[in-house]
């Protein structure tokens, strides 16, 4: 399995070293690429100074989040896209590793990401509301589905993880 990672940014000066730093160090992870929607700050400049190899695409102006995603799956070469979000704390390349075995493994369609640490009440509330979870922009998923949720006319007025949640739900896939 090979992995292309996709990073929208906008305005991460000071958080996406970080959460680039980890991805880097995942050897499953293939590709990365960001995407940066038209930000004001020096977010471009940090990632060209300190992470060479990934592909950085910049947008002119800010379109939101959907729309770089689907800028960097234009341009993504591999089967399965790991999104994450530019402005993750503690994100733990071990961690990483993990979830992607988890996902080759069982042969899942998506893997939905809890990257934020816990304490006792998070950890209670995701019990009690399950659906918390769902609205996580981090995840693992198959280029294909991801291509077909961008271009499906459920994304008009939806936040891409509600267009992809309910495509995976209504197809019935494999997730976890």
């Amino acid at each position: 399995m090979r992995i292309s990672c996709i990073i929208p940014i906008y305005n991460e000066e000071s958080r996406i070293a970080a959460a680039l730093e980890a991805v880097s160090q995942t050897k499953e992870i293939n590709e990365i690429i960001c995407v940066d929607d038209g930000s004001i700050d020096n977010s471009t400049e940090v990632i060209q100074k300190s992470f060479p190899k990934v592909k950085l695409i910049s947008q002119k102006t800010n379109l939101g989040k959907t729309a770089a995603v689907t800028t960097g799956l234009k341009i993504a070469r591999f089967e399965t896209i790991l999104l994450l979000d530019s402005d993750l704390i503690d994100l733990k390349s071990n961690e990483l590793s993990k979830a992607i075995s988890v996902f080759e493994q069982n042969k899942l369609d998506c893997l939905l990401l809890n990257t934020a640490p816990m304490n006792f009440l998070d950890s209670l509330l995701r019990k009690v509301f399950r659906f918390l979870l769902l609205a996580a922009g981090n995840r693992l998923i198959d280029k294909k589905n991801l291509e077909e949720v961008i271009k499906s006319d459920k994304l008009k007025g939806y936040q891409l993880e509600i267009a992809q949640n309910y495509y995976l739900m209504t197809k019935h896939k494999n997730v976890a």
